[in-house]
């Protein structure tokens, strides 16, 4: 037997459905609050944690700062840090060796600048590579700034602060910032010159700490270019030290170059690594 409901009935319904919603709004609203409040309250921490870890308030994201560019928590072996990448190559050019030992050739407006690692590298392309569906406009347009400020640096070819030991009888040696003394020991990286491909992770993971894959689809996202590998084929006699260059090729290729000597000329480019840990997370109060 259906129930018949009078206007009365009806309009007592219709004000308790809209005093729900009312209800739930706010209290949504206040949640809300809380949560940013929240957020607030430990972004302002004054202490850092010990070890930096990646957390739900560290998303990545891009910042312009001068003529730089400030890349806000960038994972780099496991780490999260913000990094200043200069906005063009570091001025004239010297031998590596002078480039890591001679600070005023790094500095840019009044910034010391330190040359990246090749993982530097890898994260910072493969972060760029995961940003490009962003939604927000104005990081859209930061992200294709970067990228062509990128891509014009490779097209010149710039070296990194790592270097490979190609060994004998060994392993190689993978050194990515002298000044921190940061090897990777037990990697195969001598060869025969090649494109990159999947297979080669093992290798990528060294240079770049991250799968082959990974790095071909970022690379060639970023420049256009499939990636070459120029490497050295193992010595016979004596250990051989090279430091690793990247670029593009006027021919259309992404280049991995550990053939050169380790006193290399061509240009470089600067990262400050400022070293800000993301928030340690706690509980809403």
């Amino acid at each position: 037997m259906s129930r018949l409901y009078s206007s009365f009935d009806l309009s007592r319904i219709l004000a308790d459905d809209l005093e729900r919603v009312a209800r739930e709004k706010r209290e949504a609203e206040a949640a809300a609050r809380k949560a940013v409040i929240a957020a607030k309250r430990v972004r302002g921490k004054k202490t850092v944690p010990d070890s930096p870890s990646v957390g739900p308030l560290a998303p990545f994201s891009l910042e312009k700062v001068g003529a730089h560019y400030c890349l806000h928590n960038l994972v780099v072996n496991g780490a999260v840090y913000d990094y200043l990448w200069s906005g063009e190559l570091l001025p004239d050019a010297h031998p590596q060796e002078e480039w890591l030992s001679t600070p005023e050739y790094r500095t840019v407006d009044g910034i010391k600048f330190d040359l990246p690692s090749s993982l530097e590298w890898g994260a910072t392309i493969v972060a760029l590579y995961h940003h490009r569906n962003t939604k927000d406009p104005a990081q859209q347009v930061l992200l294709e700034e970067f990228k062509l400020s990128l891509v014009d640096s490779l097209k010149r070819y710039v070296v990194t602060a790592t270097r490979m030991t190609y060994t004998p009888t060994v392993h190689d040696l993978v050194e990515y910032l002298r000044r921190n003394s940061n090897h990777l020991y037990n990697a195969d990286l001598a060869g025969k010159n090649c494109p990159l491909d999947a297979s080669m992770s093992s290798e990528t993971r060294a240079w770049f700490g991250v799968d082959a894959q990974e790095f071909m689809d970022a690379a060639t996202w970023l420049t256009g270019f499939g990636v070459h590998v120029f490497r050295r084929e193992r010595p016979k006699e004596k250990q051989e030290v090279r430091a690793l260059v990247l670029g593009v090729v006027d021919s259309g290729r992404f280049n991995i170059d550990a053939d050169d000597s380790i006193n290399d000329d061509r240009p470089a480019r600067g990262v400050a690594v400022r070293k800000i840990l993301p928030p340690a997370t706690e509980a809403p109060r």
